[in-house]
């Protein structure tokens, strides 16, 4: 911790809370304060993942994305490294990008809301978007804070601060 936040350093470091899988299954509201650097060029940094289980939804060695929130898009315009992006897995990837710019040095608050059906993204209490999403949370899928898995391995770590992280239905 750092005054009282979560810092994660974004060198290997993530908060496992799969805790939640149970209780949540369209329905869900996640949110919470953020201070983080931006990705770099050609990567992302995960907020908040959803994986499935190891060998579900297609992933071969591990599972699938599912839902992820995240800083920043893997491309090499540096614009895109500092959005609140949402990447949807099941409905095509890439379903919606912030105007507002989340990492830069300030701290920032994002949420997301989905009723099953849409999901809507917010920065500071301003929407930013929404996206048609077509999932349902399972009992196995995987969830995480400051990183995501590829597969089994776990990736786009998150340098920076989270606080009063809330998820909710």
């Amino acid at each position: 911790q750092q005054n009282a936040s979560l810092y994660l350093d974004g060198n290997g470091d993530w908060v496992d809370i799969n805790g939640v899988a149970d209780d949540v299954k369209r329905s869900v509201t996640m949110a919470t304060w953020i201070q983080a650097e931006p990705a770099t060029s050609g990567n992302r940094r995960s907020i908040l993942a959803v994986n499935s289980a190891i060998g579900q939804q297609g992933g071969s060695l591990g599972g699938s994305n599912i839902l992820l929130l995240l800083i920043g898009r893997r491309s090499n315009d540096p614009a895109l490294t500092k959005k609140f992006v949402i990447f949807d897995a099941i409905t095509g990837g890439y379903e919606a990008m912030s105007q507002t710019d989340v990492a830069d040095g300030s701290w920032h608050h994002v949420a997301y809301t989905t009723d099953g059906e849409a999901g809507n993204f917010f920065v500071d209490g301003v929407r930013q978007g929404s996206h048609a999403t077509d999932y349902q949370f399972e009992e196995s899928y995987r969830w995480s804070l400051g990183q995501e898995f590829d597969d089994a391995r776990a990736s786009d770590f998150l340098k920076g601060q989270l606080d009063d992280v809330r998820i909710y239905n």
